[in-house]
């Protein structure tokens, strides 16, 4: 779906309204002026800053971080593989690996035990990890299954960040994307058949009313028999062979019409019956265009080009900061 030019120019808006930069190159940075000093010394917040810095460094955010957020806002989710120095843990994070949300699926096994007393089902543990497999899943979560084929990976060791968005069982994570691909569907189904009709109705033909005077009906059909075969069978000549060819071209509804006329009501008389007389008429696509970005958030009055354009428009896509500060807040949690 995000590389059919109406959605890609919809992501290119959310994503440049969401990633914006400061006048010296930052686009996010990390604020603790809430955070009070009893709780975190001077020392201690800087030492969060800096890791902080470090995780955008590793992430390569400041070059990124329009990739970082299409990809999130596309699928729904990101994974990053953490990895790390076994022999020197204290060397802190080496490298931020993305993952390809299609290749990995988190697995919860839920172990429960029977009360005696009661008869209640009740949880005793819960054991989560990942399972990595080149080939793409099906699904993207499961629950006690133990043979599913792939590498398992510990759950810190990888970062998980997701829209927040979940179907009605609360089983699978959706983007953002989800709710345009009813509207996507109905605007390509309407422009095909657009493009169908407009192409079938788009030649001109002929009226034929043929006067056919007092004929029975038998005869008078005869008339326009021959009429029809005389104008519609076309006799050629091949130089190469010498031969007298005929091509028979059968009549159809993108042809002429032939209609018999009886003596008295109307003489024989040829007319033209004007095709594609509506191409300019294109409401119903524009209908359904507007309900795609109305879908994705994006104003409609973007898609008029004279729109004069301002940066900023904050009346208009409402829900970008919520949708950012998902992102940037939950980055933080690679620090820990």
């Amino acid at each position: 779906m995000a590389m059919q030019p109406e959605l890609e120019s919809a992501i290119d808006d959310v994503i440049n309204e969401a990633i914006v930069q400061d006048d010296d190159g930052k686009s996010i940075e990390i604020v603790m002026d809430d955070l009070k000093d009893k709780v975190a010394s001077s020392n201690i917040k800087k030492k969060i800053t800096e890791e902080f810095d470090n995780v955008l460094k590793l992430l390569n955010y400041k070059n990124m971080a329009q990739e970082i957020f299409r990809r999130w806002y596309v699928d729904g989710r990101i994974f990053y593989h953490v990895i790390v120095d076994q022999n020197n843990l204290t060397s802190g994070i080496q490298e931020l690996r993305y993952i390809d949300p299609r290749k990995i699926r988190k697995i919860r096994e839920i172990k429960k035990e029977k009360d005696i007393q009661t008869g209640v089902e009740v949880v005793t543990t819960v054991n989560e990890y990942y399972v990595y497999n080149d080939k793409v899943q099906a699904t993207t979560s499961t629950s006690g299954s133990n043979n599913l084929p792939g590498v398992k990976i510990a759950k810190d060791s990888i970062v998980n960040i997701n829209s927040g968005l979940m179907d009605a069982r609360r089983s699978t994570v959706l983007s953002y994307l989800h709710k345009a691909i009813k509207p996507l569907n109905q605007l390509r189904m309407v422009e095909d058949a657009t493009v169908i009709y407009r192409i079938s109705r788009a030649p001109e033909r002929r009226i034929f009313k043929i006067n056919v005077g007092n004929l029975p009906k038998l005869k008078a059909e005869q008339v326009m028999n021959d009429l029809m075969a005389k104008y519609k069978n076309k006799i050629t000549y091949d130089a190469q062979t010498g031969q007298v060819t005929s091509n028979v071209r059968n009549l159809s509804m993108l042809e002429d019409f032939w209609i018999p006329c009886r003596e008295g009501v109307a003489s024989t008389e040829v007319t033209t019956l004007g095709g594609a007389e509506n191409l300019g008429v294109m409401e119903d696509v524009i209908y359904f265009e507007k309900k795609l970005y109305k879908s994705l958030g994006v104003p409609v009055a973007r898609l008029d080009p004279q729109e004069a354009f301002s940066l900023g428009r904050t009346t208009e896509i409402t829900y970008l900061k919520k949708i950012f500060f998902s992102i940037s807040s939950k980055i933080i949690t690679l620090s820990n």
